[in-house]
């Protein structure tokens, strides 16, 4: 008998160990869940177990509609979003969760038919959101991971271009891009932001110009343009981050930067902005930045409805 009670203790301390009793992923504001980022099946399918209630049977269905259409899809999870790409041709598709539903991002949403529904201020790319009580229609998805699947994918972060970078042999010939297929274009700029930056004396240009590639990179589904006579991103209709040539240095800010974990930014004004300020090109810190801009997706105060709410700044997630 006591060689059994060691036995079961032994037992019950080894499945208190065991990684399936492991807490859960974090849900971040949004309910989006925070997932490590990695490269493959296995990272996505650890997003898409985390994912709240509904939204996890739908993200299941997505994914497997992707695997589906395109034999060897290439899968990662960057910024808490499963991304979905041809090996050595970028990204097509990514999804995230929203509070109350799914945002699907078409990197070239544009050029597919019919065009996906929801507008997005960067020319190419367009939104479709999946809520709780909608029935998906799998046929019109298929069409349209089919389509962006052989348009010329999106260069959204460094890993590109690694190697073995499939997740799965394919069973038949990966889409190949048609002849007449645009040439690859980099995540957008605005050509107000392009012309902004050219305006600038050479050291600031040069600030300018690596943190509007750092930005378009980190946030390819924002949308560009020049607010209030500086560039800024947003998502959504909601300011994220931009920045502006001040007297002796280059300002950039971050509407919600006051509520990053990521050190490094210096409290703006009475809301909740935060800034870095640079004075040389080698002083942006891409690695950081990253993380910043990681955050700013997940963390954002509502700026676009503060006159309608006079002046009351509430946070949308």
């Amino acid at each position: 008998m006591p060689s059994k009670t060691k036995t079961s203790k032994n037992a019950s301390k080894s499945a208190r160990k065991s990684p399936s009793t492991e807490t859960a992923p974090k849900l971040l504001s949004g309910g989006n869940p925070q997932i490590a980022k990695g490269d493959g099946d296995a990272i996505v399918q650890a997003y898409i177990a985390a994912m709240p209630g509904w939204k996890q049977g739908v993200g299941r269905r997505l994914d497997a509609l992707v695997v589906r259409t395109v034999p060897g899809v290439r899968k990662a999870v960057r910024w808490n979003t499963p991304f979905y790409g041809v090996a050595g041709e970028g990204w097509f598709l990514a999804f995230h969760c929203i509070a109350k539903y799914i945002k699907v991002t078409f990197f070239r949403g544009a050029a597919l038919r019919p065009v996906p529904p929801v507008e997005s201020k960067m020319k190419d790319v367009r939104y479709f959101h999946i809520y709780e009580s909608d029935e998906l229609d799998e046929r019109l998805l298929s069409s349209w991971i089919r389509q962006a699947a052989e348009l010329p994918g999106e260069r959204c972060f460094e890993s590109d271009e690694d190697s073995g970078a499939s997740n799965a042999r394919p069973t038949s010939p990966a889409p190949r891009r048609s002849a007449k297929s645009p040439a690859r274009k980099s995540p957008a700029v605005h050509a107000d932001t392009k012309k902004y930056n050219s305006a600038q004396a050479p050291a600031d240009r040069a600030i300018c110009e690596r943190l509007a590639e750092l930005i378009a990179s980190g946030l390819p589904e924002a949308e560009n343009k020049v607010w209030h006579a500086h560039p800024v991103w947003f998502l959504d209709g909601n300011p994220i981050v931009g920045y502006s040539k001040l007297k002796n240095c280059v300002r950039l800010l971050f509407w919600s930067g006051q509520s990053f974990s990521e050190p490094g930014l210096t409290e703006e004004g009475t809301f909740k902005a935060a800034d870095a300020r640079y004075t040389a090109v080698d002083q942006v810190d891409a690695a950081k930045l990253k993380r910043w801009l990681a955050e700013a997706r997940e963390i954002q105060w509502d700026y676009k409805n503060l006159i309608r709410r006079k002046g009351r700044l509430e946070r949308l997630k």
